[in-house]
């Protein structure tokens, strides 16, 4: 892990996520870009867009010191190195583009609310960078504050799901020399068929898991029930996930 993206708006959801990363790039030694994107109304007509430059230009320079003041008390107080950018346009499409150039290993960001199941919890950005981005996305709770990840609960909606989307996990896990428990959902809706081939191949799955993570501590969990949310989160709560 080199590099994390952490977008911003200067608001105190972002700076949760900023201390995440802060956090992690520690660990990791890795660095930070810090993105901040001011939103241009488009306008066809010339003279619009030369009315609206001008009015973004104080908006632009407010920007730019709020992003060198962060990068200074950053690099001052934690010893991380720290690239600013600015960006003219859409908040979703900015993070894209300087992902491109970039080329971080996680984006880091902020949600709303205490969980992450729901794009209201996640907010609308966050749950439309989730559905563009090739680069993994963690995301932060606002509620959550820093502790080093000692367990991890990787849920797979697919029992053949391609191994090699989990490796940021596996990583993840490295780092901090985390238990990994991988679960599966099923649905006692469904017929029962379903439940039961999940029971046969959780072990296969722990199997696989193990051997390209090559992490001998992964563990693996049969969940069931009406509701996935729900049966996630009773889970993380009684296992302080």
């Amino acid at each position: 892990m080199k590099r994390l993206l952490v977008p911003t708006d200067f608001s105190s959801y972002a700076n949760k996520a900023l201390d995440y990363a802060v956090c992690l790039a520690k660990k990791a030694h890795a660095e930070i870009l810090l993105l901040h994107a001011c939103e241009l109304m488009p306008s066809p007509f010339a003279d619009q867009k030369k009315m609206i430059q001008e009015q973004i230009r104080p908006i632009q320079t407010k920007s730019t010191n709020q992003l060198l003041e962060v990068k200074k008390c950053i690099e001052e107080t934690e010893g991380i190195r720290v690239t600013t950018a600015l960006y003219n346009g859409e908040v979703i499409d900015s993070i894209l583009v300087a992902a491109k150039s970039y080329h971080p290993d996680f984006i880091v960001m902020g949600t709303i609310g205490k969980s992450g199941f729901k794009n209201k919890l996640f907010g609308s950005k966050t749950a439309a960078l989730l559905s563009k981005s090739d680069v993994p996305v963690i995301t932060i709770p606002y509620a959550y504050e820093w502790s080093e990840p000692k367990k991890i609960l990787l849920t797979l909606n697919d029992p053949k799901e391609n191994t090699a989307l989990l490796q940021p996990v596996f990583e993840l896990a490295e780092l901090y020399g985390s238990e990994v428990k991988a679960a599966i959902f099923s649905d006692i809706h469904k017929q029962a068929i379903e439940v039961l081939e999940h029971s046969r191949t959780i072990h296969a799955i722990k199997e696989k898991l193990v051997k390209v993570s090559n992490n001998p501590q992964i563990k693996t969990v049969h969940l069931s029930g009406h509701d996935f949310q729900q049966e996630v989160h009773d889970y993380i709560e009684k296992n302080d996930v």
